[in-house]
């Protein structure tokens, strides 16, 4: 018989409130939604994930709760705070894409990367020295990154939630310039949320495939830069 695969993408819930040695065992982690496949949601994410809004505005308002441990009633009351997940998720999930020019969920709209002139690949190589301190030696040194280039300008400021929701309704239907001016591709539909625009980091990048693309990073740099010392060090073979 053939293998079939099928793939779904399950939301989780967790409640914050709790000890750290508690909050991330099963028992307290609560599945949400079950978003069926075998398509990828894409742009339909945020309509499959309404019902999960409409939840949060129910607990937002206070729903009657029975206690226990107190053996009466009471008025809960919860607030979405953030959401985990990989760097690819996040483009459906906030409604701005992660591939291209403007993949940085931080500069947005004011990027500072470039095309590879011969693998046609956006680059974000240099793209970092703005945030250092405005006097540090590295934004002064013309060739230690990209030839012929300093950078003094500042860093791009973070918008706001409101500077955000502005743009997004602005750009949200300005097809002919995505990939041009800017990478909103849908409506999030956690906007409706009133306290929404009022988070300060309302999305978080995991830190599995985190950790993991930096190890790979640094073991790949490590080989590349001892590989010289390696060959020299390694005694020559003869003829057997």
């Amino acid at each position: 018989m053939q293998l079939l695969t099928y793939l779904c993408w399950p939301v989780w819930v967790t409640p914050l409130n709790l000890p750290p040695c508690t909050i991330m065992k099963s028992e307290y982690i609560f599945l949400a939604l079950v978003i069926p496949g075998p398509k990828h949601p894409g742009k339909k994410l945020s309509i499959l994930m309404q019902p999960l809004v409409d939840e949060l505005m129910s607990l937002w308002e206070g729903v009657e709760t029975w206690d226990a441990s107190r053996k009466q009633k009471f008025t809960m009351r919860a607030a979405y705070m953030w959401s985990v997940h990989d760097f690819p998720a996040y483009g459906d999930f906030v409604g701005w894409s992660t591939h291209g020019r403007f993949a940085c969920p931080v500069c947005l709209c004011d990027k500072k990367a470039f095309t590879l002139s011969y693998g046609r690949k956006a680059c974000w190589f240099d793209c970092h020295r703005c945030f250092l301190p405005i006097d540090h030696e590295f934004r002064f040194q013309a060739n230690a990154f990209r030839k012929n280039t300093m950078v003094l300008e500042e860093a791009p400021s973070p918008l706001s939630g409101d500077e955000r929701f502005a743009q997004m309704n602005t750009c949200i239907h300005d097809t002919s310039n995505y990939g041009i001016l800017h990478n909103w591709t849908h409506d999030n539909g956690l906007w409706q949320l009133p306290y929404y625009c009022k988070l300060l980091l309302p999305h978080n990048i995991d830190m599995m495939h985190n950790e993991k693309n930096v190890y790979m990073l640094k073991l790949y740099l490590t080989h590349a830069l001892t590989y010289p010392i390696r060959l020299k060090t390694m005694p020559r073979l003869g003829k057997i």
